[in-house]
């Protein structure tokens, strides 16, 4: 089973940049609230999910033009999975988590 996600952010600012750019090459877990409250989690501790072939960012060049990035993401999974934790407690993003749990150790 394929897990798909594509979102469209509008925008185009170095943050979004920045967040396409941290995702290109790397392994992500993503949640996502649908419109019946249900949070669909993409990726878990052994198979994170991985940006998909759709990625487009666009400044636009008319006025009328769209500004902004269409996103996908692809999550190879034997079942559906459906995140019922606090999503209020999450951290935002962590690139490596093994350094910073070193720096907060004192000797």
């Amino acid at each position: 089973m394929k897990d798909n996600l594509e979102i469209y952010h509008p925008g185009f600012k170095p943050k979004l940049l920045g967040f396409i750019a941290s995702v290109m090459n790397s392994e992500t877990v993503i949640l996502a609230r649908l419109n019946n409250g249900n949070v669909h989690m993409l990726g878990d501790a052994d198979r994170g999910a991985k940006i998909g072939d759709n990625v487009e960012a666009s400044s636009g060049k008319a006025v009328t033009d769209n500004n902004g990035a269409t996103l996908s993401f692809v999550y190879d999974t034997p079942t559906a999975q459906i995140y019922t934790g606090d999503m209020d407690s999450l951290i935002g993003q962590s690139t490596n988590l093994d350094e910073d749990e070193n720096e907060n150790e004192t000797t």
